[in-house]
């Protein structure tokens, strides 16, 4: 059964979309290295308005996320679009060293402000438009991984009702760690109502930097009081941000020496290597 992993947060700046994009990388290299002939495939969906994650994926720089003609995911979630979602599917330019076997759906900016509004005042049929979307193309993957805006609305909705696990990243900030009380919460409702097979993946602490010593106190307060749902620190590292500004992963950003291996010397993707092997582990439970 496809895996659907929605990245989620009701706090901006949390590095969602960092997440998103070298997780989707990692899952279709580890995919890769599987089974090279013939690797299973990973879809990434962007929900955010600001399509931040697809433009990497698209190769950054390419305005709204290489829309088509023919339709694109704002189209789709609006109704407006009659072309198969299937049809719309483009391969992802990273990882770079990969089996080409990371795919998105093309988005656009502008119109994607407006699908919030439109699924709202399309009532109960809004909150599920998105698993009608990926129903007939998610058995072509085994991993879907959603980005989402950085607020609790429509779209971010969706993403709880259609996925099968929730990763919640946050700082080890104040405001952040607190907002994690009414961000589980949400997701507390969402199983109880809408899905009841959502499960809690885990808790991200993201761009640490242990060297301050609130965010070691910090840290310690979250695993005390979450326990096993903390997962291992992805540490803020420049190496993130200037694959970033290249548009590429980590993994594309700074290579392993052999093809066989997923991270290099390189700590950042230490990071996210250790992150993508639990996530698939806890997946696949």
């Amino acid at each position: 059964m496809t895996k659907i992993l929605s990245i989620f947060s009701q706090k901006g700046g949390v590095g969602k979309t960092t997440v998103s994009v070298n997780l989707s990388a990692a899952l279709s290299l580890i995919l890769t290295h599987k089974n090279p002939e013939k690797p299973g495939r990973v879809l990434h969906v962007d929900l955010d308005e600001q399509a931040q994650s697809v433009s990497v994926l698209a190769k950054i720089g390419k305005e709204n996320g290489e829309e088509k003609p023919n339709g694109n995911l704002a189209d789709v979630l609006m109704w407006n679009s009659y072309t198969p979602v299937s049809m719309l599917i483009q391969q992802s330019s990273i990882p770079l060293h990969g089996g080409g076997n990371l795919d998105y759906l093309p988005s656009n900016r502008k119109m994607m402000a407006r699908v919030n509004s439109v699924l709202e005042n399309a009532g109960i049929d809004g909150l599920h438009r998105l698993s009608e979307v990926l129903e007939p193309i998610k058995h072509f993957y085994e991993f879907i991984v959603i980005d989402n805006p950085p607020s609790l609305n429509y779209l971010s909705l969706n993403s709880l009702i259609t996925a099968t696990h929730v990763l919640l990243p946050t700082q080890l900030e104040t405001p952040a760690v607190d907002g994690l009380v009414n961000t589980i919460q949400t997701i507390r409702r969402i199983q109880n109502t809408h899905n009841r097979k959502l499960k809690l993946l885990g808790i991200l602490p993201n761009m640490c930097d242990f060297r301050m010593s609130g965010h070691k106190r910090m840290y310690e307060i979250m695993k005390e009081h979450y326990k096993g749902l903390v997962l291992p620190p992805i540490n803020r590292r420049s190496e993130v941000t200037y694959a970033t500004t290249k548009g590429l992963d980590i993994f594309s950003f700074r290579p392993p020496r052999s093809k066989a291996d997923l991270t290099s010397s390189s700590l950042a993707s230490k990071d996210f290597g250790i992150l993508a092997n639990i996530v698939l582990k806890r997946m696949l439970e």
